[in-house]
């Protein structure tokens, strides 16, 4: 059986971790195969035909290049996880050849609740989220019922920040703790965590290129 492990971050938040380099489906306890989707198992079984045909049906060409270089991966890591009681969420984890080892967990089928930029919805059609580190670390995509108004996150907004912090939604987070974050019109903002302030780019599309362009080239991604 591939060996199994189970780590424990804090009070209620577990992380269990199945390691499926010896890629035996029957290895793998029924236990945690019962929390997985068909769509998830089959992955399980051949990782390089899914992402490759996941590549081949994105219309999103930088998260193609990043699903098409996970593709090429001999192996990863399938990791479970879930904060307190909430349920499993399932992540495949790669080791690409520049780092760093995204973990990428496939499209659930979740609509936005809200608009979201043309581009974006090619991207969480394909796929649900990304944890760019260890899952006791900031940094990733987050997904569609993760993303909210930078306003009700919960980091603090200054009194002299000037675009409304209502109307743009977090849905990147950095390493160093900003966040990217799009207006349902198009548009983007930095939020610097530092200053408590948000910051239009001018291109919105061009940093989430940038983002999984770093994926792929092992550049983490930060605020410039």
């Amino acid at each position: 059986m591939p060996p199994t492990r189970t780590r424990d971050y804090g009070p209620g938040i577990s992380h269990v971790i199945q390691v499926s380099s010896l890629r035996d489906w029957r290895g793998v306890p029924a236990a945690i195969r019962k929390l997985m989707s068909p769509a998830e198992c089959r992955a399980f079984r051949n990782h390089q035909e899914v992402f490759t045909e996941l590549a081949q049906g994105c219309q999103y060409k930088p998260l193609r290049g990043l699903l098409a270089a996970c593709a090429e991966c001999d192996s990863f890591t399938l990791q479970l996880f879930r904060w307190d009681t909430r349920p499993f969420k399932v992540y495949f984890r790669f080791m690409l050849a520049a780092g760093p080892d995204p973990a990428i967990r496939l499209a659930t089928g979740n609509k936005a609740e809200h608009r979201i930029p043309a581009f974006l919805s090619h991207v969480y059609d394909t796929i649900e989220d990304i944890c760019d580190n260890s899952f006791d670390d900031a940094g990733g995509l987050l997904s569609l019922r993760q993303s909210s108004p930078m306003g009700s996150m919960g980091p603090w907004i200054a009194k002299d920040n000037r675009l409304d912090a209502s109307k743009y939604h977090a849905f990147i987070h950095t390493y160093a703790g900003d966040f990217l974050c799009f207006h349902p019109s198009g548009k983007g903002a930095w939020y610097h965590h530092e200053v408590g302030k948000l910051r239009a780019v001018s291109s919105l599309e061009a940093e989430v290129r940038r983002y999984f362009d770093g994926l792929v080239t092992g550049q983490r991604f930060a605020c410039p």
